[in-house]
């Protein structure tokens, strides 16, 4: 045992090392972490205040974005009225033609989130001239999108030498829906 009295005081150094410095180190270290984070929460909050002009010239830039985007969109409550309002929508551009709408068939809705894409199959026959300017009327609506286009031509000849096609459209309609109550 007597051997060992040379080490009591290195182990009891070591005991109170364990026991009241390592807190004590621990303790300035949290210290120091917390003290760390908040400055670093101090200079990212100044930096937002030193560039809140250009976060809001930025913000409505985002705004303005989303305005456009949403502008290619049809913005419905109800699902019928939208198709009812479509079909009308079709009968006028045909009227400036002579262009017949042999069938319409919709498809089930699509939703994805709060965009509910419509699907719709057209048929429609009439002379080459009128079809073909009824498509670049029906083209030039932002919000429908032509996915598939056939055309057959007709055996007979339609007045004035033209050919008479029947062409059939399949058309996808992106809407947002409105506010449901």
């Amino acid at each position: 045992m007597e051997q060992y009295k040379k080490y009591l005081p290195w182990l009891l150094l070591l005991v109170l090392a364990k026991f009241a410095w390592m807190p004590v180190i621990e303790n300035r270290n949290s210290t120091m972490l917390e003290r760390n984070s908040v400055v670093s929460q101090v200079a990212r909050t100044q930096d937002v205040i030193d560039n809140s002009t250009a976060y809001i010239a930025r913000k409505q830039q985002l705004q303005d974005s989303v305005s456009e985007l949403e502008s290619n969109f049809v913005e419905f409550d109800n699902p019928s009225e939208f198709r009812l309002d479509f079909q009308r929508y079709l009968e006028s551009l045909k009227s400036g033609y002579d262009v017949t709408i042999e069938s319409m068939n919709w498809f089930e809705p699509i939703s994805e989130g709060r965009v509910i894409w419509f699907g719709l199959e057209v048929s429609l026959s009439g002379a080459v001239d009128d079809i073909a300017a009824f498509h670049r009327s029906l083209n030039s609506n932002s919000g429908v999108s032509i996915s598939s286009l056939n055309w057959r031509v007709r055996s007979t000849r339609g007045s004035e030498w033209q050919w008479n096609v029947r062409s059939q459209y399949r058309l996808d309609i992106p809407v947002i829906a409105g506010e449901q109550e």
